[in-house]
């Protein structure tokens, strides 16, 4: 009796998962060559270390299609996704849930997503290195600054960082440049030491966003790391947070990497099927599909899941599992969801009876 009746609670996400399964399938066949013609395309056009990391991001294009892919098998598959849809009046009756399992199927219909999109970034990895040099990740650590403001400017010219001992291969280098208006630019050199060693002599800085990389001669665990401006103060460098990470020497493997990265995808895939949800008893299928898909352009194009920000680290050759990612919102944002799908369906009822007994009286 207890089996049939946690396979009853389970046939929800059971059903979507399958359903994923099957469409999704059909998109990765479609989705990776795609991704892997036009990474290829774009490796020809760029050169050096930038032809891997735009190759990466190409990434992105399965990771949209087989979140796409889910959340359309997931709504067609459950029968309560949707007002009035043929059998969803039987099923609402023996199923007295608080979410008519749409719950269990946005969940079990997430994990089929997640499943393809880990097995599709781990596929690309692998085919990309068949035509790219494709650095593996590392972990990067950040270097504390010991000064109340980190910035080398006219009144000073030398700055110490410290570290945490970590077995480093390398140094990077990410400073905020800042000049007077009306005055010439000018790129500054930077001399940079680690632990009393000179890795980088010379070393210019010519504007915001750079990604410097200075190689150490052999690993070493790092203690303190100086820079030291050469020449004239002709730029202000700025160094907040971050801009002074430390690599560390254990490569990690980049098919984990990649499939880390675009199973970030299911994060707002699960927040369109939730949001769906809340709209489950007011909406027929087609325009609650509708309403879900929107929901999740929106979530894709302002940012607010983990995945581009994962796909860009990825990029740029960083552990996945090291970054600080957005997951925080994602919970905040599923948990309202959930709870909003739990009690809208029970207000859309008390409400018109209120209204009604109002009247009477």
């Amino acid at each position: 009796m207890t089996r049939a009746l946690v396979a009853a609670r389970l046939e929800p996400a059971r059903a979507a998962f399958a359903a994923v399964l099957r469409r999704g399938l059909v998109a990765w066949l479609l989705a990776l060559p795609l991704a892997l013609v036009a990474a290829r395309a774009g490796s020809t056009a760029a050169a050096g270390a930038s032809a891997g990391g735009l190759a990466v991001l190409w990434l992105h294009l399965p990771g949209v299609l087989l979140a796409l892919a889910a959340i359309v098998a997931t709504v067609d598959a459950w029968p309560l996704f949707g007002r009035d849809r043929e059998g969803g009046a039987l099923v609402r009756r023996l199923r007295r849930t608080s979410l008519d399992g749409c719950g269990m199927a946005a969940a079990g219909g997430t994990v089929a997503a997640a499943v393809l999109l880990t097995a599709a970034g781990a596929s690309f990895a692998v085919a990309c290195r068949a035509f790219l040099d494709l650095e593996a990740p590392h972990t990067f650590v950040r270097v504390a600054a010991a000064p109340p403001s980190p910035a080398l400017d006219a009144r000073r010219d030398r700055m110490v960082l410290r570290g945490d001992g970590t077995v480093a291969d390398a140094v990077r280098l990410n400073p905020l440049v800042a000049w007077a208006p009306g005055t010439l630019f000018v790129p500054v050199e930077l001399d940079v030491t680690v632990d009393g060693v000179r890795v980088g002599r010379g070393c210019r800085v010519s504007g915001n966003g750079e990604q410097i990389v200075l190689p150490l001669p052999t690993p070493r665990a790092v203690h303190t790391l100086e820079l030291a401006r050469v020449g004239a103060a002709t730029l202000t460098l700025l160094f907040p947070a971050g801009s002074v990470e430390l690599r560390a020497e254990a490569p990690r493997s980049l098919a984990m990497n990649m499939a880390l990265a675009a199973a970030c995808y299911a994060s707002p895939a699960l927040l369109a099927l939730l949001a769906a949800a809340t709209l489950r008893r007011v909406l027929g299928s087609p325009a609650l599909l509708t309403f879900a898909v929107a929901t999740f352009a929106i979530l894709a194009l302002v940012e607010l899941g983990p995945e581009s920000p994962a796909l860009t680290a990825g990029a740029r050759g960083r552990w996945i599992l090291g970054e600080p990612l957005a997951w925080r919102p994602t919970v905040l944002a599923a948990l309202a969801l959930t709870a909003a799908a739990a009690v809208g369906p029970k207000l859309a009822v008390v409400g018109p009876f209120r209204k009604r007994r109002t009247t009477r009286t």
